[in-house]
């Protein structure tokens, strides 16, 4: 199991156990002259953000997907 994969099912374990619901927060940092770059990460974004909030709600869990224009650090302190 990857790193990700560990820290996602460990995540999900901890939102069962308290109720909680999961946030699942991609942050796309690419250059915005370079649409098709752009266009491929936001594609990666959302398969990522929906595959774990599935998993999430196959274990009655809410969830929630963001995607948003920043650097990671920016964003998540802006979330």
């Amino acid at each position: 199991m990857s790193g990700a994969a560990a820290a996602t099912e460990q995540a999900l374990s901890i939102a069962a156990e308290c109720d909680a619901t999961v946030h699942t927060l991609y942050a796309i940092d690419v250059d915005p002259d370079v649409p098709e770059l752009r266009e491929r990460f936001e594609e990666h974004g959302r398969s990522v953000t929906t595959g774990v909030a599935d998993r999430a709600t196959e274990r009655g869990l809410d969830a929630t997907t963001t995607l948003v224009r920043g650097t990671p650090p920016h964003t998540r302190c802006h979330y």
